[in-house]
């Protein structure tokens, strides 16, 4: 009688810790994650400075629509007398996801030159994927002039002088116009 309850109470407890971690579905769902494209263009804000931008396109399951997708970019810069800078932003998807979501997103990297001239990215890598309770586990990459995140980041050590924000757009379907759609949201950079 008592090792059943034992048995009992060590199942009880090995579910509790493992509600934690995804489940085979969620995991095979995950898997469709996917970096569909990157672009880079040099913008101007209203005052005429100039600005680059990193274009990141991701897709993923129309259902996936709940909070803990995350992405981690890190970009290398070069002003005109060759100075290497390396840019890092990591951020959670915003929630509140419409419910007539289409399952692409985009994630704009806007790097103000400031006093910088001439600056235009030189590499770069993402990682995205999901947060699996305390773990970030990543699902889709994309690089860029280097093979991995970690030979990005030992390569260039200068921190990138200006400040680097992040906005993330979602696509879905406004059935009463008959048109697909965008909310923009930003997001907080997580140290």
């Amino acid at each position: 009688m008592m090792t059943r309850w034992v048995l009992t109470a060590l199942m009880v407890l090995s579910s509790l810790v493992a509600s934690g971690e995804l489940t085979k579905k969620e995991l095979k769902q995950l898997e469709d994650l996917e970096v569909a494209g990157v672009r880079e263009n040099t913008e101007k804000d209203d005052d005429r400075n100039k600005i680059e931008v990193l274009e990141i396109n991701t897709f993923q399951s129309e259902d996936d629509q709940g909070d803990g997708f995350r992405i981690q970019i890190a970009v290398e810069l070069v002003d005109k007398q060759k100075n290497l800078y390396i840019a890092q932003f990591k951020g959670n998807r915003p929630g509140g996801i419409n419910s007539e979501y289409t399952g692409e997103d985009y994630w704009l990297l806007y790097m103000p030159h400031g006093e910088l001239e001439r600056l235009k990215v030189s590499a770069y890598a993402i990682h995205y994927g999901f947060m699996d309770g305390e773990e970030f586990r990543v699902f889709a990459e994309e690089f860029d002039g280097v093979k991995t995140m970690d030979e990005l980041l030992e390569r260039t050590s200068t921190p990138y002088p200006g400040k680097v924000r992040l906005k993330h757009y979602y696509m879905y379907d406004d059935s009463s116009r008959g048109e697909t759609e965008s909310i923009s949201q930003s997001v907080r950079n997580i140290k």
